[in-house]
């Protein structure tokens, strides 16, 4: 239960987000590093000339440059704030695409909608919506060896909890983060690759996907990710003569 009033967030791999109809790219250079370049391409196929109530939409009148209004099949002015599927970033194809950057009022009138072209007066024969993205967060990823058994994970919990002088107990529930201690058997180079990019972010945050492809039925049978912070620098010590094999040990601080 929770305290009225207050504010809990809540970790990443809590909420399933899903983004359909897109692709995303990354090229990763090795290095932790280096530079490296993220493509998202999105892309949407549903068409939106039907309304929530009313007539749906059938075909664009130009009045002048770039400017006009949509019309049912039947001829007449369709009333957007009726339609409310059309939107400014909105699509719409005739024999070329042409984006919605204006709507006047209800878009009833002759020079209500602004397109970004001059669209000629015809059939319309889709108008699809933007995909809207938040924010995407982008970089080149450090993938090490699965760590030693004995990945550990606890808990810190910033509740305020009093006891009372009349032997009661009083909490106020607050954020709770997860620490992930890992001792982690490296080769030389990611041991190397490890350490540039604790020297890189040091106090900084970064996502971390900490977990991923366990056994069905465990306690983290998807995967345990989110932003973190090294809560101390990580130790490093050579596990054979050659130092080709590193022991590596670090904990990570979950932010919220």
């Amino acid at each position: 239960m929770l305290l009225e009033n207050t504010r809990l967030l809540m970790p990443p791999e809590w909420v399933d987000l899903t983004v359909d109809g897109s692709s995303i790219t990354r090229v990763d250079t090795g290095s932790n590093l280096a530079s490296g370049t993220i493509t998202v391409t999105l892309a949407t196929s549903v068409d939106r000339r039907s309304g929530v109530s009313g007539n749906a939409i059938a075909s664009w009148s130009r009045a002048s440059a770039n400017t006009g209004q949509f019309l049912d099949s039947g001829g007449d002015a369709v009333n957007l704030k009726d339609h409310q599927n059309i939107m400014i970033g909105s699509i719409v194809t005739r024999s070329s695409a042409y984006a919605v950057e204006k709507i006047i009022g209800d878009g009833t009138q002759t020079t209500d909608i602004v397109l970004s072209g001059d669209a000629a007066t015809g059939s319309i024969t889709a108008i699809q919506n933007p995909i809207k993205v938040g924010i995407i967060r982008a970089g080149t990823a450090l993938s090490v060896e699965n760590p030693s058994i004995g990945l550990g994970q606890g808990f810190r919990n910033f509740s305020d909890r009093v006891p009372l002088a009349n032997g009661g107990y009083m909490q106020t529930p607050k954020n709770m983060i997860k620490n992930y201690s890992v001792i982690s058997t490296m080769t030389d180079s990611n041991a190397k690759s490890f350490e540039g990019f604790y020297r890189s972010f040091r106090s900084k945050p970064f996502p971390a996907l900490v977990t991923a492809g366990m056994a069905a039925g465990q306690n983290e049978d998807t995967q345990a990710s989110g932003f973190f912070h090294f809560g101390s620098p990580p130790t490093f010590s050579y596990l054979n003569h050659s130092g080709s094999v590193s022991g590596v040990d670090f904990n990570l601080n979950e932010l919220i």
